[in-house]
């Protein structure tokens, strides 16, 4: 990891805070780390604050993950700020800390100023009411200026936090491990694992169930779907805080025998490979992951035109982008899409043409280490 002359980091140490469900910060993390592995020549560590099932996902997927149980949210700060310490004290050479979210980003804050240790910060994003976002964005303009470098993730973000420290913010889309081109066997066995028929038109949203992805917006648009497309299937994949509400709801729009929630997910690749379109929804984003990995498996998508989403979706080339809030619109791309058998295979086609587009988590890692050595630099 040396673009610019700086001395060789020997520890990347990232820092994340999760809770019972998965969200994106998360698994931005855990992507980055995996791939950090392979590419870099350094020890990759992670640690983890938060409940037993966020130590269940992550321990799967990272090498060297130090768990630490969560508490209040006092208590959960000292006690990352405790791991993080240890895990640097065992490093020869420098090292680099690499918070995700906003508690994290107060532990590299704290850290900042020992000798030998660059400081990164990415700022994912997060939902909340309008107030709520605002009066977090005024904390982490204030944490910001403690750390020695910050990554957004979408160039929206960027314009919300401004200078935020005495370097400029960097841009670094979110990146996903490539999940292959689809075949029909492909295509055919993950439809079965997931008692899906050959010839129904499946449509899926990706995400944790919070009011911010609007999965409300997601199943009135299916509504419409259903009536185009009798034997429309609707995948409703992750887990959150408004899963009963979407349920009562998704009877109310009579979708009872033709939505499935599936919750959490663990292997979304069968789930991907199932798809015909992803029908993202949300009200605010930062870069969606759903969004990335559907691309990466050559999926078709239609959009709300939010946050970072139209830096990865070319609009009519690999999928649709819609206002937010508006299910007929999006019902009505989403049939563009499915009507059209010509139309669906040339944005397949497009998406693999892309290669290693704006969705690689090879790309994302290599824009990092850039980040990493101006860190280090400074």
């Amino acid at each position: 990891m040396r673009t610019s002359g700086c001395p060789p980091v020997s520890l990347v140490v990232h820092v994340v805070f999760g809770g019972q469900f998965p969200d994106g910060r998360e698994v931005v993390a855990a992507h980055l780390a995996a791939e950090q592995g392979r590419q870099l020549a350094a020890r990759i560590v992670v640690v983890g604050v938060g409940p037993p099932a966020m130590h269940g996902r992550l321990s799967r997927r990272i090498t060297d993950y130090r768990a630490v149980e969560s508490g209040s949210r006092g208590t959960q700060c000292l006690a990352a700020l405790g791991a993080t310490r240890q895990v640097l004290a065992g490093a020869g050479g420098r090292s680099l800390l690499h918070a995700h979210g906003l508690r994290a980003l107060a532990v590299a804050g704290v850290l900042h100023p020992r000798r030998g240790l660059g400081t990164v910060y990415t700022a994912h994003g997060a939902g909340g009411t309008r107030p709520q976002r605002s009066a977090r964005a005024l904390l982490e303009r204030a944490l910001c200026r403690r750390v020695d470098q910050v990554i957004v993730c979408s160039q929206h973000l960027a314009f919300g936090l401004g200078r935020v420290s005495q370097h400029a913010t960097h841009v670094v889309l979110n990146g996903a491990p490539s999940l292959g081109p689809v075949t029909p066997d492909d295509r055919a066995y993950a439809r079965a694992l997931l008692g899906v028929h050959d010839a129904d038109p499946v449509i899926g949203i990706v995400g944790r169930l919070a009011p911010e992805k609007r999965h409300d917006v997601f199943l009135a648009a299916g509504a419409d779907l259903v009536h185009r497309f009798p034997r429309a299937q609707l995948l409703v994949v992750g887990d959150g805080p408004d899963r009963r509400r979407l349920t009562r709801l998704a009877r109310t729009h009579g979708l009872a025998r033709h939505v499935r929630f599936l919750g959490h997910v663990d292997d979304v690749l069968p789930v991907y490979r199932s798809l015909d379109l992803l029908l993202h929804t949300s009200d605010v984003e930062g870069t969606p992951l759903a969004v990335v990995e559907a691309m990466s498996a050559g999926v078709p998508v239609v959009a709300t035109a939010v946050g970072g989403v139209p830096a990865l979706v070319r609009d009519g080339i690999d999928g649709l982008l819609v206002p937010r809030r508006e299910p007929i619109a999006l019902a009505a791309a989403a049939t563009t899409v499915l009507a059209d058998a010509g139309v669906r295979a040339g944005m397949q086609e497009a998406l693999a043409r892309r290669g290693e587009g704006p969705s690689s988590a090879s790309r994302m890692c290599r824009e990092v280490s850039r980040v990493y050595d101006a860190a280090v630099g400074s």
